[in-house]
């Protein structure tokens, strides 16, 4: 549910789970059978008798469907149970929200029921050529939002306007409930107007996809100067690093998956770029896995002596922009193995893998992979031999192991065989 969705609820309240709930990181939420959880209410909104300071919630068990149980002990959560039968109850899609990692949607409903929020339209706004996708891929880490980008509506004569924020989220408020066609406008940027319905003492959220008439094409060459086919290119924007050092450092990326082998980024956004083959290092034992390093562009260029791709404006169409494959890698075993004290595998362990940049400023390698894709409780996968590397476990749902669990290993051939005891 949206948080327009959410203040129209019968019951909502932020509360504090003292008894119930995944109480052990032995338990997969997904999986639990947990059926209870005790909360202390610690702000009321609708739908508790005056005075409530507790509150029981029944959960259902939901089997690996829809969404994992979401609530831990000592943790704080925006809370919207429905009730059956008299009692309250959350199931199968939670729909319970932890305060911190939602505290946008907390803000907007503290603002709601403090009588502060205006009827209102609001969203984000970034480069993509699908409105409906833009959340997903701003989450993902590829698009890019757009600040600036002036958001209006027109009712009975009457222009209401606003400006998008660097981070591309806007708030338009709107003086009456009703139907609105909003606009998102900033050359040399395109959009489709979209229709919004806003039911009285609400809001709705839209997001707007902008366009612009912007393209990169190039080849990659192999060392005997013949086109790579299925060879990936990523674009990253040095105006916006990406900030989730868990993400990839790129926000597009392209195949040479042509007939004439070439790779063409579409939609490229105003703003400067750097171009790099195989952006995410090299791989071995998935589809399009290439051994090789990363390169730069022009041809196989360091990240020191990387050139800057600058667009400045619309209906640039930049062509014959060749990358060259790095050099080939050998690659080494790493068999981690999560464990708890009695012997049992953990199997919500999540393991991250970095190789260290063999280079100033150049991308560290990064692998990650869950315990639970195994039924022992260990991962295997490949990594680049010549990098020095940092192993570190954590638990998949961010449940707090009281400590930090991590190895580091020198560069070489031989197989990595690391094993982690969880003590939380």
């Amino acid at each position: 549910m949206t948080v327009c969705e959410l203040i129209q609820l019968p019951t909502i309240f932020i509360g504090e789970v003292i008894d119930g709930g995944v109480t052990s990181v032995r338990e997969d939420p997904w999986h639990s059978n947990v059926n209870h959880v005790r909360f202390k209410v610690l702000e009321s909104f609708r739908g508790l008798p005056s005075g409530t300071q507790t509150i029981d919630v029944q959960l259902t068990p939901t089997f690996g469907m829809c969404a994992p149980i979401p609530y831990y002990p000592g943790r704080r959560y925006l809370v919207v149970p429905s009730k059956q039968d008299g009692k309250f109850s959350d199931s199968v899609c939670f729909q319970g929200r932890d305060v911190e990692s939602a505290a946008d949607d907390v803000r907007q409903v503290r603002e709601y029921f403090a009588g502060k929020m205006p009827m209102n339209v609001h969203g984000q706004v970034a480069v993509a050529r699908d409105s409906s996708l833009v959340d997903f891929l701003l989450n993902m880490g590829e698009a890019k939002p757009l600040g600036g980008v002036t958001i209006l509506s027109t009712r009975n004569g009457e222009t209401f306007s606003t400006l998008t924020n660097a981070d591309g989220k806007y708030t338009l408020a709107l003086p009456a409930p009703g139907d609105y066609q909003v606009r998102a406008t900033l050359n040399p940027y395109t959009s489709e107007p979209k229709k919004v319905s806003v039911a009285q003492r609400s809001c709705a959220i839209q997001d707007f996809g902008m366009t612009v008439d912007n393209t990169i094409s190039g080849r990659v060459w192999d060392e005997n100067g013949q086109p790579v086919k299925n060879a990936k290119v990523g674009l990253i924007d040095l105006d916006r690093q990406q900030r989730d050092s868990d993400g990839h450092a790129w926000f597009d990326h392209a195949y040479t998956e042509r007939a004439d082998m070439t790779f063409t980024f579409k939609n490229v956004p105003l703003g400067r770029y750097l171009m790099v083959f195989n952006p995410d290092g090299p791989r071995s034992g998935a589809l399009f896995d290439l051994p090789f390093e990363s390169a730069y562009y022009p041809l196989n260029g360091t990240r020191t002596n990387a050139r800057t791709v600058e667009v400045k404006s619309d209906g640039v169409h930049l062509t014959g922009m060749d990358l060259t494959i790095g050099k080939r890698v050998e690659f080494r075993q790493v068999v981690v193995r999560v464990r708890f004290p009695d012997g049992k595998p953990m199997k919500t362990a999540q393991i991250r893998c970095i190789g260290l940049p063999r280079e100033d400023g150049a991308l560290p390698w990064t692998i990650q992979k869950v315990a639970l894709e195994s039924e022992n409780g260990s991962v295997q996968f490949l990594v680049p031999a010549d990098r020095k590397l940092q192993i570190e476990v954590k638990d998949w749902y961010g449940r707090d192991l009281k400590r930090t669990y991590t190895s580091t290993h020198e560069p070489g051939l031989t197989t990595v065989t690391q094993e982690f005891v969880i003590t939380p």
